[in-house]
């Protein structure tokens, strides 16, 4: 998300909020480590990226004993996440949060890692981070289709 729309997210959805922490991610283990460490002091967390970033994001909280509400704004490139939410795109999310509106959904766990609705495995898993970010800027998600032609 860039800073410009960030800055939006934040000003809509201070007047929810008693306290409205942002992190910016830069490098995903460390995240998922901060993120686990931090998740025992908030009430919700509200996560803004795309599939692997909500994947990441619950993965590294979904063990812990008392867990935060989860809110997501898809903005990644597919947003699998979001269309599974029925989450269609950022100003739904903000109103959805906006709203307080809350639903319960499972968390699987295969072997050490837990997903939300999916968990790809076999030959062509790995599509969606084998594929470049440059790709994935010019082509949008024709990037993936071509890449999986590819492999």
């Amino acid at each position: 998300m860039s800073d410009k729309k960030a800055k939006k997210v934040i000003k809509r959805l201070s007047p929810n909020f008693e306290v409205l922490d942002v992190y910016r991610i830069a490098d995903m283990e460390l995240a998922k480590k901060e993120v686990r460490e931090k998740a025992v002091n908030y009430d919700a967390f509200l996560v803004s990226g795309g599939d692997g970033t909500l994947h990441h994001i619950v993965s590294a909280i979904a063990d812990l004993e008392s867990l935060p509400l989860i809110g997501y704004i898809p903005s990644g490139t597919l947003c699998d996440g979001g269309r599974a939410f029925r989450i269609k795109g950022g100003g739904r999310a903000l109103k959805i949060i906006e709203n307080g509106y809350v639903e319960e959904f499972d968390i699987l766990k295969v072997n050490d890692t837990y997903a939300l609705y999916a968990i790809a495995v076999g030959a062509y898993s790995d599509i969606s981070y084998a594929t470049s970010r440059t790709a994935i800027r010019i082509f949008g998600r024709l990037a993936y289709y071509f890449r999986a032609v590819f492999e």
